[in-house]
């Protein structure tokens, strides 16, 4: 059975600079249109809740230092 060929559309950046700041994020890829939407109330908060968890680990531990020998 033959399948026909789907073209997708090239977008430039003039048309990306067009669309609507409606809180989704555009980006291009070698022309293809990439659309992420807002992060959620829920996302913040586990980001919120990780960051903390991280944050002390990094204190006592001294990750993210130059003097740090973390594996």
């Amino acid at each position: 059975m033959h399948m026909a060929n789907r073209v997708r559309k090239k977008w430039t950046l003039e048309e990306l600079d067009s669309l609507p700041d409606d809180g989704n994020r555009y980006e291009l890829i070698h022309g293809d249109l990439l659309v992420t939407p807002p992060p959620t109330v829920s996302h913040g908060t586990i980001l919120a809740r990780l960051t903390r968890i991280l944050a002390r680990m990094s204190r006592r531990t001294a990750w993210g230092t130059s003097s740090s020998h973390a594996p």
